[in-house]
């Protein structure tokens, strides 16, 4: 004997605990460029091994790493750059000079703080990244550092991958009240 398909009806006004939820991630702007280079590159059907595309994500980063100081130079003295996001720094300069990281890009997303417990007031005296450009012979120019991070195999995913990190949307986490 066959039993009959009913569903049980709940009480009027029940959701399922779904209109209780709060909202846990909020999202901060981020360089709008990199955005639109993020969304090509991770599309179903990106263009991404095309010239013309390479070119935009090439000129973006000239933009954002270009400058006087540098902008890798101007992170030992970033007040919001702390623990995990400064060791990022220091990994992505490792990446340029010698096409190796100790973490792979694709673990950096969960090791960054997305949301500093709260600003440095004083940067303590810290000189790692200006070291680690004096003692991996690397210059200041943005051409030259895109050009020695694009020779690597993979490199320019781990270029596009960088961008995303650091100039991207940011997600972050809302503190419940």
């Amino acid at each position: 004997m066959a039993m009959p398909n009913s569903v049980k009806m709940f009480p009027r006004g029940y959701s399922g605990g779904q209109s209780q939820s709060t909202n846990q991630h909020s999202t901060r702007s981020g360089d709008r460029e990199t955005n639109d280079l993020w969304n090509e590159y991770t599309a179903p059907e990106n263009h991404s091994q095309t010239w013309a595309y390479r070119k935009r994500v090439i000129q973006c980063a000239k933009r954002l790493f270009g400058g006087r100081p540098s902008w890798f130079l101007s992170q030992d003295v970033n007040p919001m750059v702390v623990e995990y996001n400064y060791h990022f720094v220091l990994d992505t300069i490792r990446y340029i000079a010698t096409g190796y990281r100790r973490i792979s890009i694709h673990a950096w997303p969960d090791l960054l703080a997305n949301h500093p417990k709260a600003a440095v007031d004083e940067v303590r005296e810290r000189h790692d990244i200006a070291d680690a450009f004096e003692q991996l012979a690397l210059t200041t120019s943005a051409d030259a550092l895109i050009q020695a991070w694009c020779k690597h195999p993979h490199g320019f995913d781990d270029m596009i991958c960088t961008l995303n990190l650091l100039f991207g949307d940011l997600p972050l986490r809302v503190q419940p009240q």
